[in-house]
């Protein structure tokens, strides 16, 4: 009995110090896109007035890499069902000037009417005040979404940061 006591002993000691042991941190592999690709809260305005769209606040952007794993080309998606226009494109960029565009590219969110231009595409890292209180990375564009718009739009937000108060 004294035996069996001595032995789960040692045996608690035992795992107590292996328990303890330390690893390294795991390296993270980015993107080769990383900054720009990522998650954004958004807005959708009128680039000639400035004014919100209606319905034009709380969207969802996404911006990542094409399956070629390159760092000048790279996917730009918004859709939302209360508005009659989305975007799914691949854009040529700019890791290092972190920057983004693209002239009569195609826009797959169409079906027919596919033209899609995107200007003045930037990323500023923590260029951003969230409404946490927080810094998050802004992005910026101007876009046209088919050949028959007659509006430009300007989107523009911020880095999707999961803080309850920074969701839309």
């Amino acid at each position: 009995m004294k035996i069996l006591k001595l032995f789960t002993l040692i045996s608690l000691f035992s795992l107590a110090f292996a328990s303890c042991e330390t690893y390294e941190d795991q390296k993270v592999e980015y993107s080769p896109l990383f900054p720009l690709c990522g998650q954004w809260v958004v807005s959708i305005h009128d680039a000639a007035t400035g004014s919100l769209i209606p319905n034009g606040d709380g969207y969802t952007l996404y911006t990542y890499n094409t399956s070629s794993n390159v760092d000048n080309i790279m996917w730009v998606r918004l859709s939302n069902s209360a508005n009659p226009f989305g975007v799914l494109g691949k854009v040529n960029c700019s890791v290092a000037e972190k920057s983004f565009s693209i002239v009569k590219g195609v826009n797959t969110f169409f079906t027919t009417d596919n033209e899609l231009t995107i200007t003045e595409g930037k990323v500023v890292l923590n260029g951003f005040d969230t409404p946490s209180g927080g810094k998050s990375d802004f992005i910026s564009f101007k876009m046209k979404p088919t050949t028959n718009s007659t509006v430009t739009y300007l989107i523009k937000g911020f880095r999707r940061t999961a803080w309850p108060e920074d969701m839309p």
